[in-house]
């Protein structure tokens, strides 16, 4: 975390033009996660500096959330087209943790869905709005204390189906 957003991107562009010259060959999309060392926008501006219809996000809420990312209005504002994946994770936050992406180190277990500090459906039903087409996927990282991957798995699909027209 000692390195600069842009001292990272330098290092890892050129790697990152030649898989996606690969990528490309093979008519295979490349989608980059946001984790908890970078805001969205900021990676996203990496991202769609390749000018690539291959290249795009895994859009992770819970890793969003924990860098102190404004979900609501990234929903509103990431262009669709490049969102190539979601990552719904229910989340809570420890408030004794620090937040931001220079202190994305912690304890961020996940909770049953609908509780926690970060919920999936509303932003999942904006993007869908919005005209999103990728798949979502359920984060089911760091179990809060008494579940399991069962416990969340079960749940986050009732959620998801109650609250979203996901099927």
């Amino acid at each position: 975390y000692e390195q600069s957003a842009k001292e990272r991107f330098d290092v890892i562009r050129p790697e990152l033009e030649k898989l996606l010259d690969y990528a490309i060959a093979r008519k295979v999309r490349i989608s980059i996660e946001n984790h908890a060392d970078l805001n969205v926008p900021v990676l996203f501006d990496f991202i769609t500096s390749f000018d690539s219809d291959y290249l795009g996000l895994c859009f992770d809420f819970g890793n969003s959330y924990r860098v102190g990312d404004d979900l609501s209005q990234l929903v509103e504002e990431l262009d669709i087209a490049k969102v190539f994946m979601i990552q719904a994770k229910a989340i809570k936050r420890d408030p004794n943790q620090p937040t931001g992406p220079t202190t994305p180190i912690g304890w961020w277990p996940t909770v049953r869905y609908g509780t926690g500090d970060v919920h999936p459906a509303p932003l999942i039903n904006r993007l869908l709005g919005r005209g999103l087409s990728a798949p979502v996927a359920i984060e089911m990282s760091n179990l809060d204390a008494g579940l399991t991957e069962i416990d969340v798995a079960t749940d986050a699909i009732r959620y998801l189906r109650e609250f979203t027209p996901l099927r």
